[in-house]
């Protein structure tokens, strides 16, 4: 059997489930990796914008609308390469989360914390900041940029076969 290499700068050309990659190697669809992001906003419309922002880079999008949510399919062993967390999910008292995101399940993974600029937020964005893997961004953000910080983090993580 044989099947045509894509033209030249053509990511990879897909047939019956097969992968024909540029090198001329063929990869079932299931051998190759998506980054993976998981958000943790309570907003629908968010996720929304997420899914928008992120679809391009070809990375799959989880959606939880609570940290706690999230945190649980981390436990459960759920592959992520970024979760991007808006403090609105972390419920009334957010501190109270500080210790569950400190877990090796959420610690080893690379975490954009959304803030606002109102008191509680600056205080949280302080305790945020020291976790392992996290960067503080604000809320309301720019989509151009939130999407060029995602793209530099997640940019490797989905290549490997």
């Amino acid at each position: 059997m044989s099947f045509l290499a894509p033209p030249p700068g053509e990511e990879g050309l897909e047939l019956a489930g097969l992968l024909v990659m540029p090198a001329r190697l063929i990869y079932m669809r299931s051998m190759v990796r998506r980054s993976v992001v998981l958000v943790a906003d309570r907003s629908r419309l968010a996720a929304n914008l997420f899914r928008l922002l992120i679809s391009p880079m070809g990375a799959a999008l989880i959606a939880r609308r609570s940290l706690r949510d999230a945190i649980a399919g981390l436990r459960r062993g759920m592959r992520v390469d970024l979760m991007i967390v808006s403090t609105n999910s972390m419920g009334p008292r957010p501190e109270e989360s500080l210790p569950a995101l400190g877990l090796e399940a959420a610690a080893r993974v690379r975490k954009i914390f959304l803030c606002t600029d109102s008191r509680s937020d600056r205080a949280l964005a302080k305790s945020l900041g020291e976790l392992q893997n996290s960067r503080i961004m604000s809320r309301p953000f720019e989509p151009a940029k939130l999407a060029g910080v995602i793209q530099g983090v997640i940019g490797g993580a989905g290549s490997d076969a």
